[in-house]
């Protein structure tokens, strides 16, 4: 019969000088016989962001309810369409900054502080108020997992203005936790500890060679269903060891890249690999909360796309007409997002719930329309079902321009924390978005 194991139960190996541990998933011994589903897989939360924003022509469905069509810019989300509630007509409720108004108050719910030597001119500076939601969220979950949180990003913050550019997710003022923008080191902290003193030759090993005496004996005190959910884990992990040592991108143990390069060409093959890592951290129970950026507020990184030649941030503010090329951008911003949902879609526990059917995802930006810093229609999905809590696949509009605090107070009920009200000032709220909660 096979035995029951600790959920924190970690493979360990070393040989010579290199050493390595590796987090498991939620294998079938770990689960009490008397457990609940909701007790085997609870829920996760998460947020991504992109900067500079949409054109809402081509974003906003035309229909509402749980039959709302694909958009444009909506289109990549096709396959995980189902756990997608578009949220449109919501308002910031806080216009003065720009970006810095934008991104703080839909991702803590309070208007920033402004730092500006020069309020109202060029010089901007602000930082968050309050803690933003993946803090607040997190906070109730502490010492349910190894980490309280994971914040990852993919491109470097090329402003000084303050800590609200710098970072998604804030403490309080001027008080950050710094995301991680390199997969290799994101690896190392999660999965793997390797001596530094190391060689080079033994870096380029595989950390599973290191492990295998551990993972045969492993494999002897579990039944058929876990042996099989272990072999894929361990594959996905040799799948990222090979993806972060791929050209172009970070390597794991000793060779790390000195700074991201500053074109945006493997911004992709980085945000897969990012991605992995998520979905390996979840259904490890590392963490059950995350927050990753693929371009920081107003980022003028000029994306990988081959009939965009300008950065995005100059692009809203210079190209004339209906900007196909900002459309573009806004739709390769969503096709990460969709990469993303995927994989977590495609990770279930032994329960038989996905990583998504679990989760409570904010996806959103720095403003609507970039040329204006229109913080009117602003552009919010919420995906994933929360375990059932969520009508997840639902088109909210709201006709009265709601606060954009509603989606956050939604989704802690969702997640069943004890909220009735959220926000201060004039981005307070006491009422979610019921159409969204089942």
């Amino acid at each position: 019969m096979p035995r029951t194991l600790s959920r924190r139960t970690l493979l360990r190996g070393a040989s010579g000088a290199f050493s390595a541990s590796l987090a498991l998933p939620l294998l079938e011994a770990m689960i009490p016989r008397s457990a609940s589903a909701a007790d085997a897989a609870p829920k996760l939360f998460g947020v991504f962001f992109w900067a500079n924003g949409i054109r809402k022509e081509r974003w906003v469905p035309a229909t509402t309810g749980t039959a709302w069509e694909l958009t444009p810019e909506l289109t990549p989300l096709s396959a995980v369409k189902r756990y997608v509630s578009p949220i449109t007509g919501l308002e910031v409720k806080d216009s003065r900054m720009g970006h810095h108004c934008a991104t703080g108050g839909m991702l803590s719910g309070t208007p920033v502080i402004d730092q500006s030597t020069a309020p109202g001119g060029e010089n901007e500076r602000s930082t968050f108020a309050k803690p933003s939601i993946d803090v607040v969220v997190s906070g109730h979950w502490q010492g349910q997992t190894r980490l309280r949180s994971l914040e990852l990003t993919l491109l470097p913050n090329r402003y000084d203005e303050g800590t609200t550019y710098e970072q998604l997710s804030h403490n309080g003022p001027n008080d950050v936790n710094p995301a991680e923008i390199s997969p290799a080191k994101a690896f190392d902290r999660l999965f793997g500890v390797v001596d530094p003193g190391a060689a080079a030759a033994a870096a380029r090993r595989s950390m599973l060679d290191v492990l295998k005496t551990d993972t045969q004996a492993l494999r002897a005190k579990v039944g058929v269903a876990d042996q099989r959910r272990l072999d894929q884990h361990l594959e996905h992990v040799r799948a990222l060891e090979l993806q972060v040592k791929a050209p172009g991108m970070a390597c794991t143990g000793l060779v790390r890249p000195a700074d991201l390069s500053a074109n945006g060409a493997n911004l992709v093959n980085r945000f897969k690999a990012m991605t992995e890592i998520i979905a390996l951290s979840l259904s490890c129970d590392l963490t059950r909360v995350f927050s990753i950026s693929l371009s920081r507020p107003a980022d003028n990184t000029v994306l990988p796309l081959g009939n965009v030649s300008t950065g995005t941030h100059d692009l809203t503010h210079g190209e004339g007409g209906d900007q196909p090329q900002v459309n573009r951008c806004a739709t390769f911003a969503i096709e990460q997002l969709a990469w993303l949902l995927g994989r977590l879609q495609a990770t279930a526990s032994p329960t038989g719930v996905n990583l998504l059917d679990r989760a409570a995802i904010l996806a959103t930006s720095d403003c609507q329309l970039g040329n204006t810093h229109d913080n009117t229609e602003f552009p919010i999905l919420l995906c994933g079902a929360a375990n059932g809590a969520l009508r997840a696949g639902t088109h909210y509009r709201s006709t009265t321009a709601e606060s954009s605090t509603k989606v956050l107070l939604t989704m802690l009920q969702a997640l069943g924390l004890p909220y009735s009200s959220f926000g201060t000032a004039q981005l307070a709220v006491s009422q979610a978005l019921p159409a969204l909660l089942a």
